[in-house]
């Protein structure tokens, strides 16, 4: 899903990703975007897929989810549901999909996301590409 900004962004999907980049590119709501943020809009060397996402929040979740399916790599959202932990095979090769609470202070100050358990989530990632990536 590489970006051109200079291209037709004639589809709704693709004007919409244009907006998402341009407003993470001056995206400062948060502390956490100095220190450990980064947003990818197909960046990297050509022909290099990502073989997992992780969305932070059930916002980042129904806009990936949203994309995909305006794209008709999927045929619905609904069967994606929220959860903090989840996981998901999405089809036709799509990378597989997890999801954690946004690192918020909201989440972070109340408890509903602790360090424990988003560092569970990031160990669920890398058992997944580590075993994935196995001979």
């Amino acid at each position: 899903m590489a970006i051109d900004d200079s291209r037709s962004t004639r589809e709704t999907g693709d004007r919409r990703l244009v907006r998402l980049k341009r407003r993470a590119a001056s995206c400062e709501r948060c502390d956490l975007f100095a220190r450990a943020t980064q947003t990818v809009f197909g960046a990297g060397p050509a022909g290099v897929q990502p073989r997992a996402i992780l969305a932070l929040g059930g916002i980042a979740m129904r806009a990936y989810l949203g994309l995909l399916k305006e794209r008709g790599a999927i045929q619905s959202a609904a069967a994606y549901r929220f959860a903090h932990g989840a996981s998901y095979a999405l089809p036709g090769g799509l990378p597989r999909l997890f999801a954690s609470y946004h690192p918020s202070q909201q989440n972070t100050f109340t408890g509903k996301l602790t360090p424990a358990m988003l560092a569970r989530v990031l160990r669920d990632i890398r058992r997944f590409l580590e075993k994935d990536s196995a001979p």
